[in-house]
């Protein structure tokens, strides 16, 4: 059933790729990306692979505070894992954590436990700079005269409530450490049969949060915790102006700080909430058509954008997967 589910996602996202550049058309698609040029193909690339870097830098400053050996080696390696997964499963924001802890806790042979409060602090952090960033769009979509139609405005400000408000459930949750995981965990004893995995897995839960809530009040954490949100919010801003980038040398344009806030509210907003197709097929694509429109660029343009951060993402999956590979977790995918 999984396999059935993964192949009719997969064959989805590329019905919908492929109507879109038949409908926009290969050679409008070409000429947008060939006058990206090489100077911006370079500093677009630079953009994408110093995310990745603020990514990784991001998580070491929380592991060096947990006093755990963080080599950058392990730390980049472990991350192209997790990023493999979690951009080849149906899910922009989770799904290679799991694989991430996996790899780093066999390279340096550590218990894994601990490692997912890293990660979790890590992700926490992230979400919380994206949550400004998101803010900002939606004030301007809504406060400042943004051109979106009445459906957009609700769709956009219903899909901000949804985020923020897990956002600001995790934090309120660790930051109190008030144990929601373990609780919901030990709820659930009532429920289901398996009694002894599930107070086994609420043990596990709850030793994980509490680590998180460390990251918050103990004093030897919290430099670094604050070191480490710097570390993402700088992340968050590398992505926020990709769209800056790309069009200003394909097209010479400049966006206003609102539009580029908007263009980045409303992609975090469907990437959360739509992403239903492995590594956006499709999705991504049709996104930013109408996400761009909104703020002045044609349909090639949008695709041609899309089209190259495609490209780029799949180099970083490569070398994850090979990684995987390197690992034998490829051959235990279903294990």
């Amino acid at each position: 059933m999984k396999a059935i589910a993964i192949g009719l996602s997969v064959a989805l996202g590329l019905g919908i790729l492929a109507f879109i550049l038949y409908y926009v058309g290969w050679g409008a698609i070409a000429r947008e990306i060939v006058a990206l040029g090489w100077l911006g193909s370079l500093v677009l690339a630079g953009d994408f692979f110093l995310t990745f870097f603020f990514w990784a830098l991001t998580w070491r400053i929380i592991l060096r505070a947990y006093e755990i050996k963080a080599p950058w080696r392990a730390v980049l390696r472990a991350l192209l894992s997790g990023y493999a997964v979690g951009y080849l499963t149906p899910s922009m924001y989770f799904g290679g954590e799991p694989v991430r802890v996996y790899v780093f806790s066999k390279e340096i042979g550590l218990p894994q436990p601990r490692l997912y409060a890293t990660v979790f602090v890590a992700k926490l952090l992230e979400a919380i700079s994206l949550v400004i960033f998101v803010l900002l769009g939606v004030y301007y979509a809504l406060f400042a005269g943004g051109n979106l139609s009445p459906i957009q405005r609700e769709a956009l400000l219903y899909g901000t409530i949804f985020f923020s408000f897990w956002v600001f459930l995790g934090c309120l949750n660790f930051v109190l450490n008030l144990g929601l995981g373990a609780r919901l965990m030990r709820g659930l004893l009532w429920l289901l049969p398996w009694k002894a995995a599930l107070r086994k897995a609420a043990e596990k839960v709850a030793f994980v949060e509490g680590e998180i809530h460390q990251a918050f009040h103990q004093g030897s954490k919290l430099p670094a915790t604050a070191l480490a949100f710097l570390s993402s919010f700088v992340a968050n801003l590398l992505i926020y102006l990709r769209p800056q980038i790309f069009f200003y040398f394909s097209q010479a344009k400049l966006f206003s700080f609102a539009n580029l806030s908007l263009a980045y509210a409303l992609w975090v907003i469907l990437a959360a909430l739509l992403w239903i197709t492995p590594g956006g097929i499709g999705i991504a694509e049709g996104g930013w058509v109408g996400i761009l429109a909104l703020i002045g660029v044609g349909r090639a343009g949008a695709v041609a954008f899309a089209l190259v951060l495609k490209g780029l993402e799949l180099t970083l999956v490569i070398l994850g997967v090979s990684l995987l590979m390197e690992f034998g977790l490829v051959r235990h995918s279903r294990r």
